[in-house]
């Protein structure tokens, strides 16, 4: 997506709420560089639809930069810094100059994407851990059940599929949620950061290099934010998939769970170095 660069919002961008994603049918914009994910509906944006105009662009020819979507407003730079300023300089009035946190900051920028992204996660855990303990397992003792139905098997396999695709579009929809979020704090904190550098006389560094600061502790933030809840994913597909183990297995279980855990940290010989 193209940065935007002394721009003045309009009444679309102005207009623009999350929760307008759960009307299903919405008005496209009439400007073709508008990204397509501010007036995705709930089927577009859960199956990632509105990128299917950019995916079929890319198939027939190599993209370029004006190939691209402009950045909507609300993920501007410049949006987010007024953003963060402001939330920044609640929290230090809050608790002082020592005490103050970034990281509560930034969980203030994307407060409500956060939420509704750890909601998500916790979701698709569950579907991790439900999807082979229930169907699959369901279906096992049916296929060894010589007097089972052939109806009940399809049945259960169709709902296995159905079980399947909704985890996936979970995962999608956590993906796009956490993406839109790091892009808002990676524009918003290190705008700040690099308007509070240009304020400073600091004579150690050339500009370039400060430049090259900003842009990789950004991309580092960026990162951090995306993978930060898949991280938090994991350790509760971890708990639930632990859960079930002993229930299923019993000592032998949770000795098998801990025995990952530890074996985790230790380094694997050929596959990093």
């Amino acid at each position: 997506m193209l940065a935007t660069q002394s721009y003045t919002p309009t009444e679309e961008d102005r207009s623009y709420k999350g929760w307008k994603h759960l009307i299903p049918f919405r008005k496209r914009s009439k400007n073709p560089k508008t990204l397509p994910l501010t007036s995705a509906g709930p089927l577009s944006y859960v199956t990632g639809f509105w990128l299917s105009g950019l995916i079929f662009h890319s198939n027939k020819s190599n993209l370029t930069k004006t190939d691209l979507y402009n950045t909507p407003w609300r993920d501007s730079a410049a949006c987010n810094l007024e953003r963060f300023e402001k939330i920044w300089d609640e929290e230090v009035s809050k608790h002082g100059k020592a005490n103050c946190s970034v990281v509560r900051a930034v969980c203030k920028l994307i407060r409500s994407r956060l939420i509704i992204s750890a909601i998500l996660i916790v979701l698709l855990s569950a579907c991790a851990v439900v999807g082979p303990a229930y169907f699959l397992q369901t279906l096992l003792k049916l296929n060894a059940d010589p007097d089972a139905s052939t109806g009940i098997k399809i049945l259960y396999i169709v709902a296995l599929a159905i079980w399947t695709n909704f985890s996936t579009q979970v995962q999608l929809v956590t993906f796009t949620t956490t993406n839109v979020a790091a892009v808002r704090v990676r524009g918003g904190v290190f705008s700040a950061v690099f308007k509070k550098i240009l304020y400073q006389k600091i004579q150690s560094k050339s500009a370039g290099e400060l430049i090259n600061l900003c842009a990789a502790d950004g991309q580092r933030l960026y990162w951090a934010v995306m993978n930060g809840i898949f991280v938090f994913g994991s350790m509760m597909g971890a708990i639930l998939g632990g859960t079930y183990s002993v229930y299923l297995l019993g000592p032998w279980g949770a000795s098998g769970f801990v025995l990952v855990l530890v074996a985790l940290p230790l380094p694997q010989p050929g596959v990093c170095r």
